[in-house]
């Protein structure tokens, strides 16, 4: 019986959390988990409960650049899952280091009881471990530079997605036919998805084309979410 529902997003984009309510509605699950650290949780709590407003919470207390994870697109998903009785888990750690980061994320979800759906980063959504580039570690060392909270990584991720039981794990990768912008320390260009099929409207899920994940989310083109 599935019970995670993973959905791999690009930060920083209006369709990745619109595409999360869609396949929360779509599995009528009653649990949305998010990656944000699981310290702000009374936060989340006291917002379910209408204690707090949106703006109030220190996620979205953010000066300069960031990451993207915390958007307008992101407020709109909470505030309606709050008015649906959908209930908000932080599930996400501060360890330094990416394999205490993934496991600490597996072990808060598998916490959560009942079904849920799960918008993170499309490289903890995949259901395989990821072999990173030489290239890639230096950029994430210049990254923590600037942030030393950003997590050390090394060659071979061990990911949330595949640590999960795979038999209850459904994964969903959100991609954009045609590219587009999304945010993340600035407004970049999206790449665009190949597939040798024509739709004739979007959103459309469609087998992946990897064993990383199970479908892909396809929208037309992205759009970037900024605060």
């Amino acid at each position: 019986m599935l019970k995670y529902f993973l959905v791999g997003e690009t930060h920083g984009t209006n369709e990745a959390p619109e595409a999360c309510w869609n396949i929360l509605k779509k599995h009528k699950t009653p649990n949305l988990a998010l990656e944000f650290s699981c310290e702000y949780q009374k936060e989340v709590d006291a917002f379910l409960k209408n204690k707090m407003g949106i703006d109030e919470l220190s996620i979205f207390d953010v000066e300069g650049s960031h990451d993207g994870r915390a958007s307008p697109a992101i407020k709109r998903l909470m505030l309606k899952a709050r008015k649906n009785k959908i209930k908000i888990f932080f599930v996400d750690s501060d360890r330094g280091h990416i394999h205490q980061r993934e496991n600490e994320m597996t072990k808060n979800l598998m916490k959560i009881k009942g079904k849920l759906v799960y918008l993170c980063g499309d490289g903890h959504a995949s259901k395989k471990e990821i072999h990173l580039s030489r290239v890639f570690i230096i950029i994430f060392r210049v990254i923590r530079l600037f942030n030393s909270k950003y997590p050390k990584f090394e060659r071979v991720i061990t990911t949330c997605g595949s640590l999960l039981p795979e038999r209850e794990t459904e994964s969903y990768k959100v991609v954009s036919l045609h590219g587009g912008k999304f945010y993340n320390f600035k407004i970049k260009n999206a790449g665009k998805c190949k597939i040798d099929k024509k739709f004739d409207s979007f959103p459309v899920i469609v087998p992946s084309q990897t064993k990383r994940y199970n479908f892909l989310y396809v929208v037309e083109k992205f759009s970037a979410s900024k605060l």
